[in-house]
Protein backbone atom coordinates (compact mmCIF):
# COMPACT_ATOMS: atom_id res chain seq x y z
CA UNK A 1 0.00 0.00 0.00
CA UNK A 2 0.92 3.12 -0.32
CA UNK A 3 2.63 5.95 1.68
CA UNK A 4 0.91 9.74 1.67
CA UNK A 5 1.82 12.98 3.82
CA UNK A 6 -0.99 13.50 6.16
CA UNK A 7 -1.87 17.53 5.83
CA UNK A 8 -2.41 18.76 9.08
CA UNK A 9 -4.73 21.61 9.87
CA UNK A 10 -7.73 22.24 12.86
CA UNK A 11 -10.86 20.12 11.84
CA UNK A 12 -12.11 21.89 14.14
CA UNK A 13 -15.17 23.59 11.45
CA UNK A 14 -15.24 20.27 9.55
CA UNK A 15 -16.45 18.78 13.04
CA UNK A 16 -18.67 21.32 13.46
CA UNK A 17 -20.04 21.13 10.51
CA UNK A 18 -20.77 17.63 11.05
CA UNK A 19 -22.57 18.00 14.67
CA UNK A 20 -24.67 21.08 12.54
CA UNK A 21 -26.11 18.11 9.62
CA UNK A 22 -26.14 15.39 11.87
CA UNK A 23 -29.31 16.21 13.63
CA UNK A 24 -30.42 17.84 10.23
CA UNK A 25 -30.66 14.62 7.96
CA UNK A 26 -31.88 13.01 10.91
CA UNK A 27 -35.03 14.94 11.21
CA UNK A 28 -35.29 14.58 7.78
CA UNK A 29 -34.86 10.88 7.66
CA UNK A 30 -37.50 10.38 10.45
CA UNK A 31 -40.22 13.10 10.04
CA UNK A 32 -40.13 14.24 6.53
CA UNK A 33 -39.51 11.15 3.77
CA UNK A 34 -42.36 8.92 3.09
CA UNK A 35 -41.86 5.25 3.75
CA UNK A 36 -41.22 3.61 0.03
CA UNK A 37 -40.87 -0.10 -1.20
CA UNK A 38 -36.89 0.13 -0.56
CA UNK A 39 -37.11 0.81 2.55
CA UNK A 40 -39.88 -2.25 3.44
CA UNK A 41 -38.12 -4.79 0.92
CA UNK A 42 -34.60 -4.18 3.02
CA UNK A 43 -35.88 -4.36 6.19
CA UNK A 44 -38.58 -6.47 6.63
CA UNK A 45 -36.31 -9.60 6.44
CA UNK A 46 -33.99 -8.74 9.27
CA UNK A 47 -37.36 -7.17 11.22
CA UNK A 48 -39.12 -10.76 11.13
CA UNK A 49 -35.98 -12.39 12.44
CA UNK A 50 -35.67 -9.89 15.52
CA UNK A 51 -39.55 -10.54 15.64
CA UNK A 52 -39.86 -14.31 15.17
CA UNK A 53 -36.60 -16.06 14.54
CA UNK A 54 -37.84 -16.04 10.83
CA UNK A 55 -35.50 -14.37 7.80
CA UNK A 56 -37.70 -14.13 5.56
CA UNK A 57 -39.20 -11.77 3.59
CA UNK A 58 -42.99 -10.76 0.98
CA UNK A 59 -41.63 -7.79 -0.36
CA UNK A 60 -38.84 -9.06 -2.38
CA UNK A 61 -38.55 -10.78 -5.54
CA UNK A 62 -35.79 -13.22 -4.88
CA UNK A 63 -37.85 -15.74 -2.52
CA UNK A 64 -41.43 -16.45 -1.66
CA UNK A 65 -42.59 -15.07 1.29
CA UNK A 66 -42.25 -18.52 3.45
CA UNK A 67 -38.91 -19.30 1.86
CA UNK A 68 -35.69 -18.21 3.77
CA UNK A 69 -35.07 -14.17 2.19
CA UNK A 70 -32.04 -14.31 -0.63
CA UNK A 71 -31.12 -10.58 0.13
CA UNK A 72 -28.47 -8.85 -2.65
CA UNK A 73 -27.10 -7.14 0.61
CA UNK A 74 -26.55 -9.30 3.06
CA UNK A 75 -23.85 -7.07 5.69
CA UNK A 76 -26.78 -4.63 5.98
CA UNK A 77 -29.23 -7.29 6.54
CA UNK A 78 -26.87 -8.56 9.40
CA UNK A 79 -26.08 -5.33 10.99
CA UNK A 80 -29.56 -4.68 11.05
CA UNK A 81 -30.60 -6.94 12.79
CA UNK A 82 -28.43 -6.69 15.40
CA UNK A 83 -29.55 -2.64 14.95
CA UNK A 84 -32.63 -3.69 16.33
CA UNK A 85 -31.79 -5.98 18.88
CA UNK A 86 -30.37 -3.05 20.29
CA UNK A 87 -32.79 -0.19 19.64
CA UNK A 88 -35.80 -2.14 18.64
CA UNK A 89 -37.78 -2.66 16.22
CA UNK A 90 -39.26 0.78 14.63
CA UNK A 91 -39.11 2.71 12.01
CA UNK A 92 -36.58 5.05 13.50
CA UNK A 93 -34.47 2.52 14.72
CA UNK A 94 -34.42 1.39 10.63
CA UNK A 95 -34.10 4.58 9.31
CA UNK A 96 -30.72 5.52 12.18
CA UNK A 97 -28.47 2.55 10.98
CA UNK A 98 -27.64 4.35 7.38
CA UNK A 99 -27.36 7.25 8.77
CA UNK A 100 -25.32 6.17 11.48
CA UNK A 101 -23.17 3.88 8.96
CA UNK A 102 -23.03 7.60 6.30
CA UNK A 103 -21.73 9.44 9.22
CA UNK A 104 -19.18 7.38 10.00
CA UNK A 105 -18.07 6.65 6.09
CA UNK A 106 -18.23 10.83 5.59
CA UNK A 107 -15.60 10.92 8.67
CA UNK A 108 -13.65 8.22 6.99
CA UNK A 109 -13.51 9.36 4.16
CA UNK A 110 -12.42 13.18 5.35
CA UNK A 111 -9.63 11.27 7.21
CA UNK A 112 -8.30 9.78 4.06
CA UNK A 113 -8.51 12.81 1.77
CA UNK A 114 -6.34 14.62 4.24
CA UNK A 115 -4.06 11.60 4.81
CA UNK A 116 -3.98 11.51 1.50
CA UNK A 117 -3.23 15.56 1.22
CA UNK A 118 -6.24 16.21 -0.96
CA UNK A 119 -7.41 18.48 1.30
CA UNK A 120 -5.14 21.35 2.22
CA UNK A 121 -7.56 23.56 4.51
CA UNK A 122 -10.54 23.58 7.11
CA UNK A 123 -12.62 25.75 5.16
CA UNK A 124 -11.88 22.62 2.34
CA UNK A 125 -12.44 19.57 4.97
CA UNK A 126 -16.23 21.31 5.74
CA UNK A 127 -16.80 21.93 2.25
CA UNK A 128 -16.21 18.19 1.70
CA UNK A 129 -18.25 16.99 4.71
CA UNK A 130 -20.99 19.10 3.15
CA UNK A 131 -20.75 18.20 0.02
CA UNK A 132 -20.89 14.30 0.97
CA UNK A 133 -23.62 14.54 3.39
CA UNK A 134 -26.22 16.43 1.05
CA UNK A 135 -25.33 15.35 -1.99
CA UNK A 136 -28.67 14.35 -3.57
CA UNK A 137 -28.33 10.59 -4.01
CA UNK A 138 -26.24 9.82 -1.01
CA UNK A 139 -28.99 11.35 1.38
CA UNK A 140 -31.28 10.23 -0.31
CA UNK A 141 -30.33 7.37 0.07
CA UNK A 142 -29.45 7.05 3.47
CA UNK A 143 -32.50 9.29 5.18
CA UNK A 144 -34.92 6.52 3.23
CA UNK A 145 -33.15 3.45 4.90
CA UNK A 146 -31.37 2.24 1.83
CA UNK A 147 -28.63 -0.06 2.60
CA UNK A 148 -26.03 1.98 -0.01
CA UNK A 149 -24.12 3.30 3.18
CA UNK A 150 -22.43 0.13 4.15
CA UNK A 151 -20.50 0.13 1.01
CA UNK A 152 -19.68 3.46 1.43
CA UNK A 153 -18.66 2.82 4.26
CA UNK A 154 -16.16 -0.23 3.32
CA UNK A 155 -14.98 1.77 0.06
CA UNK A 156 -13.94 4.66 2.59
CA UNK A 157 -12.12 2.56 4.82
CA UNK A 158 -10.37 0.67 1.52
CA UNK A 159 -9.98 4.25 0.96
CA UNK A 160 -8.11 5.01 4.28
CA UNK A 161 -6.08 1.63 4.65
CA UNK A 162 -4.94 2.31 1.26
CA UNK A 163 -3.16 5.61 1.90
CA UNK A 164 -1.99 4.82 5.68
CA UNK A 165 1.68 3.95 5.38
CA UNK A 166 1.56 0.12 4.83
CA UNK A 167 1.79 -2.71 7.19
CA UNK A 168 0.76 -6.27 7.66
CA UNK A 169 -2.54 -5.10 9.66
CA UNK A 170 -3.31 -2.78 6.96
CA UNK A 171 -3.12 -4.57 4.26
CA UNK A 172 -5.01 -7.51 6.04
CA UNK A 173 -7.77 -5.34 6.54
CA UNK A 174 -7.74 -3.74 2.96
CA UNK A 175 -7.91 -7.06 1.53
CA UNK A 176 -10.69 -8.67 4.17
CA UNK A 177 -12.67 -5.20 3.21
CA UNK A 178 -12.05 -5.71 -0.70
CA UNK A 179 -13.25 -9.47 -0.37
CA UNK A 180 -16.27 -8.87 1.73
CA UNK A 181 -17.39 -5.94 -0.41
CA UNK A 182 -19.44 -8.91 -3.28
CA UNK A 183 -21.15 -9.61 0.30
CA UNK A 184 -21.85 -5.79 0.81
CA UNK A 185 -23.54 -4.63 -2.29
CA UNK A 186 -22.38 -5.66 -5.95
CA UNK A 187 -23.44 -3.07 -7.42
CA UNK A 188 -20.77 -1.49 -5.64
CA UNK A 189 -18.31 -4.10 -6.94
CA UNK A 190 -19.38 -2.57 -10.36
CA UNK A 191 -18.74 0.88 -8.98
CA UNK A 192 -15.56 0.14 -7.73
CA UNK A 193 -13.78 -1.76 -10.36
CA UNK A 194 -14.96 1.03 -12.86
CA UNK A 195 -13.28 3.58 -10.32
CA UNK A 196 -10.12 1.47 -10.35
CA UNK A 197 -9.85 1.42 -14.58
CA UNK A 198 -10.15 5.30 -14.01
CA UNK A 199 -7.40 5.53 -11.78
CA UNK A 200 -5.59 3.11 -13.72
CA UNK A 201 -5.08 6.09 -16.35
CA UNK A 202 -4.19 8.74 -13.79
CA UNK A 203 -2.06 6.39 -10.79
CA UNK A 204 1.36 5.35 -11.54
CA UNK A 205 4.00 3.98 -9.35
CA UNK A 206 3.67 2.38 -5.63
CA UNK A 207 0.47 4.73 -5.19
CA UNK A 208 -0.99 2.33 -8.01
CA UNK A 209 -0.72 -1.12 -5.75
CA UNK A 210 -3.50 -0.68 -3.85
CA UNK A 211 -6.21 -0.55 -6.89
CA UNK A 212 -4.28 -3.52 -8.45
CA UNK A 213 -4.11 -5.71 -5.27
CA UNK A 214 -8.23 -4.02 -4.70
CA UNK A 215 -9.13 -5.80 -8.13
CA UNK A 216 -7.27 -8.84 -7.66
CA UNK A 217 -8.93 -9.48 -4.22
CA UNK A 218 -12.70 -8.69 -5.19
CA UNK A 219 -12.45 -10.74 -8.20
CA UNK A 220 -11.62 -14.00 -5.32
CA UNK A 221 -14.54 -12.28 -3.15
CA UNK A 222 -16.61 -12.95 -6.47
CA UNK A 223 -16.27 -16.20 -7.06
CA UNK A 224 -16.29 -17.22 -2.88
CA UNK A 225 -19.57 -15.46 -3.65
CA UNK A 226 -20.50 -18.22 -5.86
CA UNK A 227 -19.36 -20.71 -4.58
CA UNK A 228 -20.86 -20.50 -1.59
Amino acid sequence: LSRYPETRHSPHRAWLALLLLTPLMFFLGLRVHYTWIDEVAYAEAAINYVKDGTYTSAAFFTARADETHVSPTPAHSFLLIGWLKLFGVSQTAVRSLPLFLALLATVIFWRACLRAGLIHSAAAGTMLISVVLLSYGFSFSYTTARPDAVAVLVLSSMFYLAVRPPSSVSIGAFVLLAIALPFVQSAAVVYAFILSAVLLLFVRGPALRPVLLACAVMMAGLLLQVAV
